[in-house]
């Protein structure tokens, strides 16, 4: 979980993440979602990702299945 007043700048290796601050990266998850306060830049690989109303995606998606991840 990436707070609403944090930030990371890298790779995240996550079952499960959840962003409401910035993420300048890669995100590698199972499941992913931006809260309508994130602001991510970078790309995101996941199985499944929810985006709510309101936040700033920058990245490329690439969805994964589970033999890949």
């Amino acid at each position: 979980m990436i707070e609403a007043n944090g930030s990371a700048i890298g790779e995240l290796h996550a079952d499960s993440v959840a962003v409401k601050g910035r993420l300048d990266g890669i995100i590698y998850s199972r499941d992913v979602k931006l809260h309508s306060s994130a602001k991510v830049s970078g790309e995101i690989v996941y199985q499944t990702l929810s985006i709510e109303s309101g936040a700033d995606v920058n990245a490329s998606c690439s969805r994964q299945t589970k033999r890949e991840t």
